[in-house]
């Protein structure tokens, strides 16, 4: 939803999934600060056709050591070569989510290539884990 990847404080850090039916809009995901869940919920609330928002986005923790990698595996995955093309997208597909040093790679990508090496470019930098749930057939 448009409303969603174009609020300006919408990161790669963050990750919103929005699913409506009958004008009911349920928003899920995970964002790094408080002010964007309400925000966002204002902003869906917005549009026309949206008679209500169920807002069930949680808010990660704020946390030094996390802040410290999603700026590490940042520029790991985007400063890569093979990833370029994506960073150079107005709305970079590749999400990293951190929470108590677990990761998270949310979005989509273009080959299960990319999708392996987005994986593989996110161990090796302090984490705890790394979940891969990119889904591969291109950025929407």
């Amino acid at each position: 939803m448009r409303a969603v990847t174009t609020y300006p404080r919408f990161t790669i850090f963050d990750d919103i999934n929005v699913q409506a039916e009958g004008g009911v809009v349920t928003l899920t995901g995970r964002v790094t600060m408080p002010v964007k869940k309400d925000e966002l919920e204002r902003r869906v609330s917005a549009v026309d056709g949206v008679k209500s928002v169920r807002n069930d986005i949680d808010i990660l923790p704020a946390s030094t050591g996390d802040d410290e990698l999603r700026q590490r595996l940042a520029r790991a995955i985007y400063g890569h070569a093979a990833f370029w093309r994506y960073a150079a997208m107005p709305h970079p597909p590749i999400h990293i989510v951190i929470e108590d040093g677990r990761v998270t790679l949310t979005g989509t990508v273009f080959s299960e290539a990319d999708r392996t090496l987005a994986r593989s470019l996110a161990t090796g930098h302090g984490e705890l884990s790394v979940t891969n749930a990119l889904r591969t057939g291109g950025p929407k």
